[in-house]
This record gives structure tokens, sequence and C-alpha cells, in this order.
């Protein structure tokens, strides 16, 4: 058994070689009507994808990309109902340019097929025809995987060609000279997330003078979808788009719908590369598809409970003139009191100043922002579509206030920011029902957006 798989790359980067098989399986479903026959397919990688809806917002350009691809599955259906089902990886594929085929024609039965495929499926081979709008949990639909100190993207694609038929008693030449060829258009099932920061370090006052200083700044993706359709549907409809949060039953609900393990593995926001396309070709983060009925300020259903977001860690140290009490902080801690506003290293000191008021913990300085991936309106966003295919770059241009000490837009019981456990915490900063538009701005972003349309904004924090 060889123990070879090839990679094959959108950037026309071929010979990527890590370790797999490559054993070709066949899977028929009976015998098919017709004589047989050679064909040939020719894949070609995505170049783009379809706007969002209604309109494509904070567009920048197009991605190449750098695709590795481990396997190809086929899936042809005759009118008979008839499915044969073939798997290629290894030497039994090849590469031209963005165009992925078998490495040899391959032998079938004659008549009019549908012919589905998919690039880099996690799954074994299947036993029946994948329809349009089968639901796949997203469990390694999209990886990246490091060779010789390059990123390669390692993600599922889907396509489906029209109803075609395959001629008769064609030899291998006579498919190699362009005969019973079937050419299909692969869509990447996965989006992709790239933060990156040209923000200054220094937190200023309203009126410009500065009381600390931003540090350790991390980000996570969250309320992608936990399940994507086999295929673009109709409208971009994706798994979810009819829910809507409501009070009381956000935290059973959103988990049938969204994913949320990012959260626990933050990674570091890199500064914004000089060159201005630079970024275009970070690491990112992956998540899927998240898509609902667009409208305006009253009509709208993009609600902060079931809209992709990036959630921003980062950590706030005041200067000690900053903190309204001049005591010192416990490792890094502060207070922040709700009526007036102000820094304070002790509760008690914040309760003492304004009596009775609430007061936020921020343990250990840890403050957060959220940014919305594909806002129709960066300042007053009310709709946010995320589209497989999409890369979204957020480019974090500025901090303009302390953010919030927890986050409430994780159902259940399992959230690596929690509530505080203090009795004088002030209410929920923000409420999964609420519409897209925050109440005051914490942070500044540009976006863009690639295809692999990449969208990108800046925002302040």
């Amino acid at each position: 058994m060889n123990s070879k798989k090839y990679f094959l790359a959108s950037a026309i980067v071929l010979g990527f070689i890590a370790c797999s098989n490559n054993d070709t399986e066949d899977t028929e479903g009976g015998e098919a009507e017709g004589s047989p026959t050679y064909i040939n397919l020719s894949i070609s990688l995505p170049k783009g994808s379809t706007k969002a809806l209604p309109g494509d917002y904070n567009p920048d350009g197009e991605y190449v990309g750098n695709d590795g691809i481990q396997t190809l599955d086929v899936y042809m259906l005759g009118t008979d109902k008839t499915m044969e089902a073939k798997r290629f990886s290894g030497t039994d594929l090849s590469a031209s340019g963005t165009v992925i085929s078998p490495s040899q024609p391959f032998r079938t039965t004659s008549g009019t097929k549908v012919v589905y495929v998919v690039l880099n499926s996690p799954n074994p081979l299947g036993t029946t025809t994948p329809a349009s709008n089968n639901l796949l949990p997203i469990a390694g639909l999209a990886q990246i995987k490091t060779v010789s100190g390059v990123n390669y993207d390692v993600i599922t694609m889907t396509g489906k060609s029209s109803p075609t038929y395959i001629e008769p008693d064609i030899t291998v030449q006579e498919v190699t000279t362009g005969t019973n060829r079937i050419s299909i258009q692969a869509e990447r099932i996965a989006s992709r997330v790239i933060v990156t920061s040209t923000a200054s370090t220094d937190l200023l006052d309203d009126n410009g003078a500065k009381i600390g200083t931003i540090s350790n700044m991390t980000y996570s993706v969250a309320q992608g979808t936990n399940k994507v359709y086999f295929s673009s549907q109709t409208d971009h409809v994706t798994w979810g788009s009819s829910y809507v949060p409501a009070l009381g039953t956000y935290s059973t609900d959103a988990p049938q719908y969204y994913d949320y393990a990012d959260l626990t593995t933050p990674a570091t926001v890199p500064a914004r590369p000089i060159a201005g396309d630079g970024y275009k070709s970070l690491r990112g983060k992956f998540l899927f598809e998240n898509t609902h009925t667009e409208g305006d300020v009253k009509t709208s259903q993009y609600k902060k409970g079931n809209t992709a977001y990036v959630l921003v860690r980062a950590k706030f140290t005041p200067l000690p003139s900053a903190i309204a009490d001049g005591g010192a902080l416990t490792n890094g801690t502060f207070y922040v009191g709700e009526t007036d506003g102000k820094i304070y290293s002790t509760k008690g000191a914040a309760q003492a100043a304004v009596q009775n008021q609430k007061v936020a913990l921020y343990e250990g300085g840890k403050m957060l922002q959220y940014a919305w991936l594909n806002p129709d309106n960066t300042a007053k966003p009310l709709n946010s579509p995320v589209v497989r295919n999409n890369i979204y770059h957020i480019n974090i241009s500025a901090f303009k206030k302390i953010g919030l000490n927890w986050n409430p837009l994780v159902p259940g019981t399992d959230n690596p920011d929690p509530k505080p456990g203090n009795p004088d915490e002030p209410q929920t900063p923000i409420d999964p029902v609420d519409p897209l538009s925050p109440e005051q701005t914490y942070m500044t972003v540009d976006i863009s957006i690639l295809d692999w349309t990449v969208h990108s904004y800046d925002i302040e924090l």
C-alpha cells in the first residue's frame, strides 16, 4: 500500500506530500444501464463566490488561496437511479493550474448522469448520492496543515454537474482527446476570518489624555453554524437562518445551530503586515456560513445572539493617575463604577465614592470587545451575513473605551468568560435579543472581504 498523499494547491503548488494512503474506493449501487465506457472529470477550484444578501459588503478583491487537495470523491447518479461512487487520492489525482482531475480516465456506463464531487471529505466514501440540502456536521470540514513552513488550506469543497449524457463505447484515448469529459465548478464549504491590528496600545479618555495601555490581544470566532449544507442554498439560506433569539430560551436554543468551541482556543492578534495585501495569506480561523433575513432596524432578523462574531480579548493596565482612589491594583484586577464610570482599585472604594453603585470586576485586567464579520454599516450595523467561500478580514485600528468584562453571547454554562461572581455586578452588558448596532462603540475596525472573496474593515475597540 502506498503511504503517500499529494496536496495540490490553487496557487499552482504541486508535489506537496503528506502521509496517507493511495487507494481508490469504488462503490456501486447496482448494475447500471448502458454500455461500458470511459469518462474523466475536470474540477475547477473556486475563484470566488456569489454575493451576500442583498449586497456584497466591504469587498476587497480576490485571493487565489493555497489549497491542499487530499481526496476527490465522485458520485454519479443515472436516470435509472443507479449510483456509482469512486474515491481518488495520491497519484490518482493530477492538477493543471486550478483544475483538479483524476490522473486517468475511469470506467463507467453510458447514459445521462448527474455527477457530484466532494474534495477533501473528512468522511469515508458514501453509499448514497449527496443531496444539495444534506446537512453536514462541521467537524473536519476545514483545516490548516503546515508542511515545510507553508500553510495549506485543506477545506471540503463540493460541486455538481448538470445532467450530462455519457457516450457509450468511448476508449481511454478518446477521452484524452476530449470526449466524455465533464467540467464541474467546486465551492469551498467554509468561510475564514483574519484579524490584524494597527491600533495604538494607548487608551485615551474623552479629552485625549492617556489613561492606560492595551496588551495581550487575542481573538476567537463564534456563532458560525455547527452544520452546513452540501451546496449553497437559494438566497444563501443556512442552517439556523430562521432562528431568532428569544428571551429566556437563548441558552437552550442557540447551541442547536451555532458553534462556540473556538472561544476556548484564542489566537494572538498579529500586526497588520505593512504590504497592502500581506494579510491575505495569514493563517486566520475557519467558521461556517450564517445568514438571516435582512432589513432595517425594525425588520432585520440579525441579532447579537444569532450572528457570527469575533471576540477580541485584551488586557488593560490603567495608569496610576487614572485610578480614582489612588490605590494599587492586585494582580492587575480593577473595578469600574457603573454610575460614575471611574476606575478603582477595590470594589469598596468604588462604592464609597458613589453610594450603592454597581461595580464591574475586571479580573486580571481582562476586557472583551466584539466585531461582526460582514456589517452593512461599520458604524451602525443592522445586517451581517456570513457566506461560504469568503474571507472576512477585520483590522483593529483603535481602542476607544474599556471593553466589557464578560461574554453574555455564550449559551449554557461552558463559558470561558463568565459573569463574575460579584453580587454587585451590573446587569448584563448586552442581550442576545438586541440588534447588532451597539449602544456605544468600544473599538474602531476596518473590514475587507476576499473572494476566496475578502471582506476587510477597521474597528475601534
